[in-house]
C-alpha cells in the first residue's frame, strides 16, 4: 500500500460536510412543503452521501485528530449501522488478505448456494435487483458512493489513506499500470 501525506484538514471534505448538514437540515425543515417525489430521492442521495463521508472518517479523514473525525459523523444519519460497526467491518475488508474471495469479504453480497436457498424468494429478489444497474441506483444509495466507480475503489484498496478528491488524479496517472496489470478490465460505469 501506497503511504499518503495528510494536510491538517482537507477543506473538499470539510465542504461535502458542511452540504450534507445543510441539505439534510433544508430538507428537514422543509419537507412538508415538497413533493414526495422530491424528498425520496434527495434524502437518499443525502443519507448516502453521509455514508460516504463516513468512509472517509474511517480512514481518517479530514483532519488528524480521530476524535474530531467521528464528532463530525455522530450520530449516523443512517439510522441502521452505528459508525463503529461499520468501521470495524470495513476495516477488516481492508485488511482481508483474500479481498478478491466473495465469501470473505465482510463487504461483499455474494451468498454461497446454501445461503442463497436460504434467503427466500424476498431477500433473493432484493439482492438481484440490487446487483444490476439501475438496482445499484436506486437502492444502492442505501448501502455508500464509492460504488459508483470500481476503477477508483481500485486505487482506494491500493492507498485507503488516499483521500476522495484525489483518487481520480492517482487513476489517471496509474491507468495503463493498472491496466496492463489487470487484463484491460476497466469498468466504464453504470450510464
Amino acid at each position: 500500500m501506497a503511504v499518503v501525506l495528510r494536510p491538517a484538514l482537507e477543506w473538499p471534505t470539510l465542504a461535502v460536510a458542511a452540504a450534507i448538514y445543510t441539505g439534510y437540515g433544508l430538507l428537514t425543515l422543509n419537507y412538508h412543503s415538497l413533493p414526495w417525489w422530491l424528498v425520496l430521492p434527495a434524502g437518499g442521495f443525502l443519507l448516502a452521501w453521509h455514508g460516504s463521508l463516513q468512509h472517509e472518517v474511517v480512514h481518517g479523514h479530514p483532519t488528524r485528530w480521530r476524535w474530531l473525525n467521528r464528532a463530525l459523523v455522530f450520530p449516523s444519519l443512517w439510522l441502521r449501522l452505528p459508525l463503529e460497526v461499520y468501521a470495524e467491518t470495513h476495516l477488516r475488508h481492508h485488511h482481508d488478505q483474500l479481498i478478491t474471495d466473495p465469501l470473505a469479504d465482510p463487504e461483499s453480497y455474494y451468498l454461497s448456494k446454501r445461503d442463497w436457498a436460504r434467503a427466500g424468494p424476498v431477500r433473493r429478489a432484493v439482492l438481484r435487483f440490487h446487483n444490476t444497474s439501475v438496482g445499484r441506483l436506486l437502492i444502492g444509495p442505501l448501502v455508500s458512493l464509492l460504488y459508483l466507480n470500481n476503477n477508483l475503489h481500485y486505487m482506494h484498496h491500493e492507498a485507503p489513506g488516499a483521500a476522495w478528491y484525489r483518487l481520480p488524479g492517482r487513476w489517471r496517472v496509474r491507468r495503463s499500470e493498472v491496466l496492463a496489470a489487470n487484463g484491460g478490465y476497466r469498468y466504464s460505469g453504470y450510464g
